[in-house]
């Protein structure tokens, strides 16, 4: 109801403060309230520290980031480059970022006799980010005298203190940190890891938010060592620390293969199946693990919903209930892994859904898996489609100009031949959709 009324001059102020540069002192100002990370939680490394600041800066920083930087995050100047970031971003997502790791890992498979990714993680990266390192780089972007002045005036003279048990800590100052919970904090964190690129051509890395995910074919063994040390100095040069401890090795091969594999590199653990942005990635890409870690939660889930459907919940809350409860979190991210499920996983899949219908939690008019499963394909696709700036658009085939048009298609990217085992990719797997 007050929002006509206050529009106007909350409007007039956030001109002025971008005008003049300014920021109020009090937004300054952040409240750390402690998350657990693990429980129980016996140690200050155990806790989250989000910042809680003012409602209004969150809310101007916000519009500040969509109206100013991201336009320019698929411009970057050189050496800068987001390319290979998908987090904060328009478009990145989690499920964009596995699709790229799949399908360049796959595509190295096609040549080569194995793959290393590597997982790497980087100790309290939003914590430790340096404001004049930051700085420097914000000044290379093609951005307004004002923005800069703004981002700046934003980073310098920040304080915080800690509140637990209505108890306050007294106010510090800080020099580091893009100040977790922050409207403007996530897209600059990305600004300052858009340096970091591999030294050698054949290997490449994804980047979602801090975490870092490199992937070597075998012909670039012998170079992991010097690339890990590449990167180790970056995260010293910006004040970051690189974990090894919780950095993990896993080695992709073709199913069927067996081959000489290199001895474990040292301070870097070579395991059999990672969790990677939420999804279990063994050695053949065969996603087994994955099905038999969501298929036990779905189990989990339906019980849960029986409980629910006991106590009295009825249709059609129930049913909203159990796809949000069980097929939104079994399908979660599918259009980047589902293409490799053998035909036993995906009937697993399906398998808990028909149970749900069978215990009266679903309805059967309701979509059913293979109809979530294909809207999600469609949806990324679509988006992909017609986003020219999309962060998966890198994948795509080139465009093709077709001289004649006797019918309509459902793209118009250039099909080339692939190899059966090349459609399990996303990209692939949608190219040649009702394509004849």
């Amino acid at each position: 109801m007050a929002a006509p009324c206050i529009a106007l001059p909350l409007s007039h102020l956030f001109n002025l403060f971008y005008s003049f540069s300014y920021v109020p002192d009090n937004w300054k100002h952040a409240l750390i309230t402690p998350v657990s990370k693990k429980l129980p939680a016996t140690q200050p490394s155990d806790f989250r520290p989000i910042s809680l600041t003012p409602i209004l800066s969150r809310l101007y920083e916000k519009i500040m980031v969509r109206k100013y930087l991201y336009p320019i995050l698929d411009s970057m100047p050189s050496p800068l480059s987001l390319t290979d970031q998908f987090a904060f971003r328009p478009t990145g997502s989690t499920t964009a970022a596995l699709t790229s790791i799949l399908q360049t890992a796959t595509e190295m498979l096609d040549t080569m006799p194995y793959v290393h990714l590597i997982t790497l993680d980087i100790s309290k990266a939003f914590d430790c980010v340096r404001h004049h390192t930051l700085l420097e780089k914000l000044s290379q972007l093609p951005i307004s005298d004002s923005l800069y002045n703004w981002l700046r005036e934003f980073f310098e003279g920040r304080t915080h203190s800690t509140k637990i048990n209505s108890i306050f800590s007294t106010p510090v100052k800080i020099n580091a940190s893009v100040i977790q919970g922050s409207g403007v904090g996530p897209t600059s964190y990305t600004v300052n890891s858009s340096d970091l690129q591999p030294t050698k051509v054949d290997i490449k890395l994804v980047k979602y938010a801090d975490d870092l995910i490199l992937l070597v074919p075998s012909s670039c063994s012998p170079y992991i060592q010097s690339e890990l040390d590449h990167i180790i100095n970056w995260a010293s040069n910006n004040n970051l620390k690189l974990n090894m401890a919780k950095s993990s090795e896993l080695i992709l091969y073709k199913k069927g293969t067996n081959p000489v594999l290199p001895p474990p590199l040292p301070h870097l653990n070579r395991v059999s199946c990672v969790k990677l942005l939420g999804v279990h990635i063994d050695q053949t890409l065969s996603f087994r693990q994955h099905v038999d870690h969501m298929t036990a939660k779905g189990a989990q889930a339906l019980f849960a919903m029986k409980l629910l459907k006991n106590h009295g919940l009825k249709q059609p809350d129930l049913s909203r209930v159990t796809r949000s409860m069980l097929q939104n979190r079994i399908l979660y991210a599918s259009p980047s892994w589902i293409g490799f499920l053998s035909t036993h996983d995906l009937d697993r899949i399906r398998a808990l859904s028909r149970k749900a219908v069978k215990w009266g939690l679903y309805l059967g008019s309701d979509p059913t898996i293979d109809n979530i499963i294909d809207q999600a394909d469609k949806n990324l696709f679509r988006a992909i489609l017609r986003n020219s700036n999309h962060v998966l658009q890198q994948l795509m085939p080139p465009l093709k100009s077709p001289k004649y048009n006797l019918r309509r298609r459902p793209h118009d990217y250039t099909l080339t031949k692939v190899k059966s085992k090349d459609k399990r990719n996303f990209i692939c797997r949608m190219l040649f959709l009702d394509a004849y």
